[in-house]
């Protein structure tokens, strides 16, 4: 048996070495197997929860300098398990840190008022284990990333070659196994090219050129999961939140810096999408093979039920791979309906990309490993999240576009108007008959040209949307991010208002005990008032004021570039923003 390349305790996948065939081959038969088991899992509460990702950095006051602070592994190493007030783990970057909370939020309106006290004591506990000169920033990308940061970060002596630095700075285990299967797989270098913001005295460099892996995973962002009580119900929330993903990356969005230059993008998705693309040249040409996406891209498909059906080619991405109906079919002849068959066949087209060996060969990896690093390493901008055999949790759907917020007012604002927008789609499908609830459906082509306007510079005051009309003759329009936040009188009725109706269900329901409480409903109030002041452009987007607070800059010379002293000041707000 060849033996595959060793990082730690985590395998280089090998994907056309016999025993990987064999084991890619086992995992559907795996995934066959349980279905049974899970197809028709319940839960009996619709919990959810969010994860927020976030960055520690060391100011240098005396020389008016702001570094990134490799101290993830000391840092989680003195916080520890922590049930009280949240579970901390690693993120891709060494000056990374990722928390949850440890008990999942409720959807009363009592209990989403509990979700910025508790992003707001885990970021006070994280900051209590730093120094006095040091910051736990939720900020998307550090405004000076660049390998030279890096080397000064990790001391690195001049004949370390940059793939070392950028692997050192890489946090260990899963993430430099991701890393290196990427880099296998691709067999390029990393190559993705950003517009350069085009200020009075910018000079005639046009593309900001980022080469390494770092330059995406190595941001920051805002998700939320949800529990489901039925995979029915997983199914019409994953689409609904297809739909609606570019939206909120255009609400939340916060980055507008890369290398110490302004672009003329605000957002990061496509920039990760590319940075953790580890397609091979046929694979995204579609030369010989219909064409892959990055594995951070776009859902594969609606899960439905759509009506009518013209086949199971109507819920498709033009783009999804048709070599998987190999697969398809053979999980249809075993018995899953051919919806959920298609879907786990474009997963399964995949190779895993975190495989933990217990003696360092595959010999102790099982098809059931396989399995779940696959369903853990497609990361769509919507996933389903399949429930474990042996575990009780149900089938739940994990939202991934939004961009980490500056402060825990704002980002809790994010995840209580999502929680509440989930309510409301599931009274408004449970209240109304099929052909007035609200089921938004657009052509997935259309969803991905939305997500690509939602990068643009302001693009909540400047894009037009592509949005689902309702009528006897449904289709698309476009519309502002303002109209469809708020409504317009014309072709869409508004998520707020939609939420607004639901909230003004729950106070007149008296079988709701939190319905008679004044505070918690002002609270939640204040939350939707954000974001619909966002939406108008009343508020602007940490994107905007990132680039408000470097033009009002005394150091900045209008040329896109970021100093020191302008990457200083700009963090030393982000912290003050961070505390309240």
């Amino acid at each position: 048996m060849a033996q595959p390349d060793i990082k730690g305790s985590y395998l280089h996948w090998d994907s056309i070495s016999p025993e990987a065939e064999r084991l890619h081959q086992e995992s559907i038969d795996y995934l066959i197997r349980i279905w049974p088991s899970i197809r028709d899992r319940k839960a009996d509460s619709q919990t959810w929860g969010d994860e927020v990702e976030s960055q520690l950095v060391k100011f240098d006051a005396p020389a008016r300098e702001v570094h990134l602070s490799l101290k993830q592994d000391e840092v989680l190493a003195k916080v520890g398990n922590r049930d009280d007030v949240g579970l901390f783990q690693p993120e891709y970057g060494r000056y990374m840190v990722e928390s949850t909370p440890t008990i999942p939020y409720g959807s009363s309106p009592s209990a989403l008022t509990k979700v910025e006290n508790n992003l707001r004591t885990r970021r006070k506990t994280i900051q209590s284990y730093l120094g006095d000169d040091e910051a736990l920033l939720t900020l998307s990308l550090f405004p000076l990333l660049h390998l030279k940061e890096l080397r000064k970060a990790i001391r690195a002596p001049l004949d370390r070659n940059d793939s070392e630095v950028y692997t050192e700075v890489t946090a260990s285990g899963k993430y430099v196994a991701g890393r290196i299967n990427i880099k296998a797989r691709r067999n390029k270098p990393v190559d993705i090219e950003v517009p350069v913001f085009q200020d009075t005295h910018t000079s005639k460099s046009t593309k900001i050129l980022l080469e390494d892996t770092i330059f995406g995973a190595g941001g920051c962002g805002l998700q939320a999961t949800f529990q489901t009580e039925t995979l029915e119900d997983a199914q019409f929330l994953h689409d609904q939140l297809a739909v609606i993903g570019p939206i909120m990356l255009a609400l939340t969005a916060s980055t507008p810096i890369y290398k110490g230059t302004l672009a003329d993008t605000d957002a990061r998705w496509d920039q990760v999408a590319g940075a953790v693309d580890d397609r091979q040249v046929h694979e995204a040409s579609g030369h010989g093979y219909h064409k892959l996406k990055s594995r951070w891209s776009l859902c594969p498909m609606y899960l439905g039920p759509l009506d009518p059906l013209d086949g199971i080619d109507h819920y498709l991405d033009p783009h999804t791979e048709q070599q998987n109906r190999q697969i398809r079919d053979l999980l249809v002849s075993e018995g899953m309906d051919p919806v959920m068959a298609s879907y786990f066949a474009t997963l399964h087209a995949r190779d895993p990309l975190y495989l933990h060996s217990q003696d360092h060969t595959v010999d102790s990896v099982t098809p059931e490993d396989v399995h779940r690093s696959i369903c853990a390493s497609v990361w769509s901008h919507v996933r389903l999240k399949v429930p474990e055999p042996e575990e009780e949790q149900g089938w739940r759907v994990e939202f991934r576009p939004m961009e980490v917020q500056p402060c825990d007012f704002e980002n809790a604002a994010m995840l209580v108007f999502l929680s509440l927008l989930k309510q409301a789609l599931g009274w408004d499908r449970s209240s109304s008959s099929r052909q007035t609830a609200r089921q938004w459906y657009i052509p997935l082509t259309a969803v991905e040209e939305n997500m690509s306007r939602a990068h643009s510079n302001n693009a909540v005051l400047t894009e037009k949307f592509w949005w689902p009309t309702r009528g006897p003759s449904p289709g698309k329009i476009e519309l502002t991010v303002d109209e469809i936040i708020n409504g317009t009188s014309e072709g869409s009725d508004g998520l707020i208002p939609l939420v607004e109706s639901y909230l003004n269900h729950v106070r007149l329901d008296d079988s709701i005990p939190e319905a008679d409480s004044k505070s918690h409903m002002e609270q939640v109030q204040k939350y939707i008032d954000f974001v619909r002041r966002r939406a108008r452009g009343e508020v602007p987007t940490p994107a905007q004021w990132i680039r408000g607070m470097v033009s009002k800059h005394r150091d900045y010379k209008q040329d896109s570039m970021i100093s020191q002293s302008v990457c200083y000041d700009l963090m030393r707000a982000f912290q003050e923003r961070g505390r309240g």
